[in-house]
């Protein structure tokens, strides 16, 4: 049963980084396809949720 938490728990932290790598990807992107005027926003929704990711990977990494 333990074996299966900690796999869970790779898993888990396997698919964080995947999402954060994702998110800067998106917001590089918008920054330079000069969205400028929807990119401020975007920008701050995707930065909430990479800093989201990371809490939760930090989290997980204790």
């Amino acid at each position: 049963m333990e074996g299966t938490h900690l796999s869970n728990r790779s898993s888990h932290a396997e698919t964080l980084r995947t999402v954060s790598d994702l998110l800067h990807r998106a917001r590089r992107v918008i920054r330079d396809g000069g969205h400028a005027a929807a990119m401020f926003e975007i920008d701050t929704l995707l930065q909430v949720a990479q800093t989201e990711v990371a809490r939760r990977l930090e989290r997980n990494d204790r």
